[in-house]
């Protein structure tokens, strides 16, 4: 027989033979209240090991259990040592209690656990450091759900189906676009049904839905009693406006204002040189443009006390892909050369106006307010001091906030100069659609005893419904970059109290930008309280995104 010479050895079996595993599942998911019952074989030169000792201990190895909260907190009782039976078997109960939602924005916690024979001379801390990869074999893990009921008497949208929902709506954005947008309420009340069936079924049913693996017994109670309503509750808006949200959307207004440049760049810098200049004219304007919005929104954020973030590995998108924060779930943006589809499917959405006359009423309202307060500023009623200017407003500017824009129908912005809600929407009626019709059938030129004729005809003419307005389909488009400022424009208002109370802008004041040398229409504005921000706002909407549909270049 040959003699063989080995010089490397890749794999062997350990010299005294002993070797441990679990004995069915390396994985267990469970609910608070739940036992998971772990088996461990033990075994010598591959048969049972009887009588053997084992150890069993917590392992939150840092270099696995890495970029996020700390595992394994709080700590669930187990025994330390355990004796296999004849089998070679070794088996705990171990029981699950409450993480009490630990890891803050991740649901449950992890529990990785290690084992070994005693004389193994296996050590977690020592593994973690040096042989990461091999400590992975001698883990078993325990995920433990958070506890979940509704905040309320009965489950609402916004306080507890929204926040799972959301969560996968962004996580599958395959599904928003061909099936059902989880993070709209009108869209999951449309298939409720549906989705109440899926959640309900069993495991192994073909129709099951692997990805709510991850979802907890008592969410999947919420949510289920929550569909099972004829007409779902959907909670009070008021709740979903806090300034840590605020952050959190302005952060994601700066990424949506970025993602859109490098299109704009790329569609550019296609066109031949000294070739369509007067379209790499309108292409450079509004490249700028969106520059200029990003630096008007840093300077909202770091108003409020956030900063801005541009280095993160979120920031910037991998083309194709889809607008930053759920806006617009329908577009893909490309990297392309220009050409007339890329307009039309692309860019045309990208700018597409707000198509909801009673939102850009809405618009107007809040900047006619920060307007009004500009003036009371210019006529002396207002005091200024280090930390700004300071006006008394008067209390018929003032409106409560309704709702919010991203989550429900009603479209109201939350400060006007109308003194009620039943005269925002008279005033939408009589004065918004007036001027369309002036504008499209202008009759400031007649006679007056004409014009006094005219109007009381068209008085006669909508009580017979034949208003602007009543006939006339007006397409809303849910989403637009316009609603999403809606949105920021109704958490700064009722954050704010209308520009009452401007406390949470503690912002570095040196961290503002006040640019005004612009190539293009508009400056940056420096912002340290509701009205500046309004006014950054504003020059934001104007510029396009949320702007009149009769004149969407205006």
């Amino acid at each position: 027989m040959p003699v063989l010479n080995c010089k490397r050895i890749l794999l062997a079996e350990a010299r005294d033979g002993i070797d441990i595993h679990p004995y069915s599942k390396w994985t267990y998911r469970k609910n608070p209240g739940e036992l998971a019952n772990v088996q461990l074989l033990a075994t010598k030169f591959g048969k049972p090991l009887p009588g053997a000792h084992v150890n069993i201990g917590p392992c939150n190895c840092d270099n696995i259990f890495s970029d996020g909260p700390k595992v394994g907190q709080p700590a669930l009782a187990v025994p330390s040592h355990l004796i296999t039976d004849e089998k070679g078997i070794a088996t705990l109960d171990i029981e699950a209690k409450d993480p009490k939602n630990n890891r803050s924005f991740i649901d449950g916690q992890l529990y990785p656990f290690m084992y070994s024979v005693e004389g193994q001379n296996k050590n977690c801390p020592d593994l973690c450091k040096t042989k990461p990869l091999m400590l992975l074999n001698s883990l078993f893990v325990i995920l433990v759900w958070d506890s979940y009921s509704p905040k309320g008497a009965e489950p609402s949208w916004l306080d507890d189906v929204y926040p799972i929902f959301k969560q996968y709506a962004n996580l599958y954005p395959v599904m928003t676009e061909n099936f059902v947008d989880l993070g709209n309420y009108y869209e999951v009340v449309n298939h409720r049904k549906a989705i109440k069936m899926s959640l309900e079924l069993p495991r192994s049913h073909p129709n099951h839905m692997p990805v709510t693996r991850d979802l907890s017994k008592s969410k999947r109670q919420v949510i289920v009693e929550w569909l099972s309503k004829e007409k779902p509750l959907i909670g009070e808006p008021k709740k979903f406006y806090s300034v840590e949200n605020l952050r959190k959307d302005l952060q994601t207004a700066l990424e949506l204002e970025h993602s859109t440049i490098p299109t704009y760049l790329s569609a550019l810098a296609s066109i031949k040189y000294s070739y369509n200049l007067e379209i790499q004219k309108v292409m450079k304007t509004i490249i700028i443009q969106e520059m200029m919005h990003m630096a008007l929104v840093a300077n909202i954020l770091n108003a409020i006390g956030g900063e801005p973030s541009l280095y993160s590995k979120d920031f910037i998108p991998h083309y194709p892909s889809r607008l930053p924060g759920g806006v617009q779930p329908d577009l893909v943006v490309p990297i392309e050369k220009l050409s007339l589809g890329l307009i039309r499917n692309i860019f045309m959405k990208i700018e597409e106006p707000e198509l909801e006359q009673k939102r850009i009423s809405s618009f107007r309202h809040a900047f006619s307010f920060i307007h009004h307060y500009k003036n009371m500023e210019e006529k002396g009623h207002c005091s200024k001091s280090d930390k700004g200017a300071t006006c008394k407003i008067p209390g018929t500017m003032h409106m409560d906030i309704i709702t919010d824009p991203l989550i429900d129908d009603d479209r109201s912005s939350a400060c006007f100069t109308s003194f009620s809600r039943e005269q925002f929407l008279t005033d939408f009626k009589l004065s918004q659609l007036e001027k369309i019709r002036q504008t499209m059938d202008p009759i400031s030129d007649l006679p007056q005893e004409y014009i006094q004729e005219r109007e009381l005809n068209w008085e006669k003419k909508k009580k017979h419904g034949h208003f602007p307005g009543d006939h006339m389909k007006i397409v809303k488009h849910h989403n637009t970059i316009g609603c999403f400022y809606n949105h920021i424009l109704n958490a700064l208002s009722y954050l704010t109290d209308c520009g009452r109370n401007n406390s949470m802008f503690t912002g570095d004041k040196s961290r503002q930008v006040d640019f005004s040398e612009w190539s293009v229409k508009g400056h940056t504005i420096k912002v340290y309280d509701y009205f500046t921000a309004v006014e950054a706002i504003e020059d934001i909407i104007d510029q396009g995104e949320g702007s009149s549909p009769c004149n969407p270049v205006a």
